[in-house]
């Protein structure tokens, strides 16, 4: 009876060495593994850092970097119906660095508006810096500086040369090769000028003319009007509407801006921002204060150039104005018609 009682107690002896070795292992494998991601993240945190200012040299050494928000927020609203989980999954966790020769044709206080913007940097902004999802009308410098801050860009371009010459430069072909870059290259099939105009061929520059525009010219504008359904369109394209249903930022910079905003208004949210260049402080003039009731048919002033008018007119019936800063206006979407984009679901 005694064996008996000395085998049971060898018995549990052995299982309980056992186990304290199972504990002890555990400890040390989570310890293994926490290690190395707490450095990770503080490294992470030290590199993105760097700043436009400082991205030459960084840009000279590659044109990738970590990004310290892959990891945290844009995990977080990778469960947003609008962009699949597949899709979040597939984006690499880093970010591509802008050429500073790649600037966009803004003044100073213009890109660090849109810069605020982008990355989150403003009073009640719900995405960070990393995150926002990013459309843009007009590519090139704008995709360099700002595509390279959020969490996916989308570009749509209507000149296939400079399709082809913004698709070699280092970010975007980094930003293309992490999943988070898209374009649509739309042929507008017409002969087209400085940046981006239809060309009616008398050879002369008209932009922001405010004398009346010759038959020639009129005649050019209709034609390309119709060829540029599908560009103001591009949002609504599986292309893009594959990846997600809705921006964060969106930014109109190309041809048909007034078209392009009543076109975005179904892919935006409440807290979405819309900035628009080149909306002159005669065009902002005339979008009403919220909630103020104005007859936007009526003429109060006269405009600057040709697109003065139809800015503000599209404009002052879709968004409330948040701020105006040199030729840049930044808007959120009426409550009004929030609502009633909903009402169409």
């Amino acid at each position: 009876m005694r064996d008996a009682d000395a085998l049971k107690g060898a018995s549990r002896s052995r299982r309980g060495v056992v186990g304290v070795l199972l504990l002890v292992g555990v400890v040390v494998a989570a310890a293994a593994l926490l290690g190395p991601s707490d450095a990770s993240d503080d490294d992470a945190s030290t590199s993105s850092g760097v700043t436009l200012a400082k991205g030459a040299a960084a840009w000279a050494r590659a044109t990738e970097r970590p990004d310290a928000t892959s990891t945290g927020g844009v995990s977080g609203r990778s469960s947003d119906p609008g962009f699949p989980s597949d899709a979040v999954g597939s984006l690499a966790s880093t970010r591509c660095v802008a050429d500073p020769a790649h600037a966009p044709k803004m003044t100073e206080r213009e890109m660090a508006t849109v810069l605020k913007y982008v990355s989150g940097s403003f009073v009640g902004a719900t995405w960070r810096d990393g995150e926002a999802r990013y459309l843009e009308w007009g590519g090139g410098g704008s995709t360099s500086v700002f595509g390279t801050r959020a969490l996916l860009t989308h570009t749509v371009e209507h000149n296939k040369e400079w399709c082809r010459v913004i698709s070699e430069r280092p970010e975007m072909r980094c930003m293309e090769k992490r999943q988070k870059w898209r374009l649509f290259c739309h042929d507008a099939n017409v002969v087209l000028k400085k940046w981006g105009y239809p060309d009616d061929g008398s050879g002369v520059e008209r932009y922001r003319s405010r004398k009346p525009k010759p038959d020639s010219e009129a005649k050019a504008d209709l034609i390309f009007a119709e060829h540029m359904r599908a560009y103001v369109q591009a949002p609504g394209k599986d292309q893009f509407a594959n990846v997600t249903s809705y921006y964060d930022v969106v930014l109109l910079d190309g041809r048909m801006r007034s078209a392009c905003a009543w076109s975005v208004v179904q892919f935006l949210k409440p807290d979405s921002v819309v900035l628009w260049h080149d909306f002159g402080k005669n065009a902002w003039r005339n979008i009403p204060l919220k909630n103020e009731a104005v007859v936007l048919d009526s003429k109060t002033r006269e405009p600057t150039w040709h697109g003065d008018r139809l800015y503000s007119k599209a404009a002052g019936r879709l968004f409330d104005g948040i701020e105006h800063v040199d030729n840049l206006a930044v808007f959120r979407l009426k409550p009004s018609v929030w609502q009633q984009t909903r009402w169409l679901e």
